[in-house]
């Protein structure tokens, strides 16, 4: 027999409203006067008002404020990226996004020791991912996010392990982020560590061959397969 579900009741409490009620918890954890973050949001709110903000600029200005006091500042770093939802803003970012392809292009023909047909870099700030860590840990692949942005070709090949004195590379932070991340590098010790190899557009092939040529090398002198 088919049942369906009663849809969940409103519970009438916004979200702004519990994330105010949970600061002032935090204020007195943080050893802060009472109501220390809501004066902040409010101060950031007229603010906001006072430059000419409205509407989700002033729900950015909002949350970002809260989320710094509250001991978030990595997540409150990242709110700066929304809050944008007109077509002009999308047609500009796409001007920009032409704009950054061309100059960088232009930097790889004409930067001192160019010009320059692979570029080698991290594809990750962290070693592999503890399971669910990147509900937290989102944008630990950033730097391959910036080879979509630009539509240049990219793969990644192991070279190393990580050293049992690396495994611990920051101090312990009250930040979620940080915190999750001090978790991930806790234990990491002999994960692999990769390096990206990045070409120009439509030169998949130079990309290839290069990480062909680096994971030949490597695997000489150090295995990556787990013992079965």
């Amino acid at each position: 027999m088919n049942q369906t579900m009663a849809p969940e009741a409103d519970s009438g409490v916004r979200l702004a409203e519990l994330m105010a009620a949970l600061s002032i918890a935090t204020d007195l954890g943080m050893g802060q006067p009472m109501e220390h973050a809501l004066s902040t949001c409010i101060v950031a709110v007229r603010l906001g008002e006072a430059a000419g903000l409205s509407g989700s600029g002033l729900h950015d200005v909002y949350y970002e404020a809260l989320l710094r006091t509250v001991g978030q500042p990595t997540l409150a770093a990242g709110l700066e990226a929304f809050g944008f939802n007109k077509t002009a803003h999308c047609w500009q970012l796409v001007e920009a996004q032409i704009d950054y392809q061309q100059r960088f292009a232009d930097a790889l023909d004409n930067d001192p020791g160019g010009p320059f047909e692979i570029i080698l870099c991290p594809p990750c700030a962290l070693p592999a991912l503890t399971h669910g860590a990147s509900t937290d840990l989102i944008t630990v692949g950033a730097y391959a996010c910036l080879y979509n942005l630009l539509g240049y070709p990219a793969g990644v090949v192991p070279v190393s392990k990580v050293r049992v004195d690396e495994q611990v590379g920051r101090s312990a932070s009250s930040d979620m982020i940080n915190k999750a991340a001090l978790k991930v590098e806790q234990g990491s010790a002999g994960l692999p560590v990769g390096v990206q190899l990045v070409a120009r557009p439509w030169r998949e092939h130079v990309a290839l061959a290069a990480m062909q040529a680096i994971e030949q090398e490597v695997g000489n002198r150090m295995s990556f397969v787990p013992p079965v």
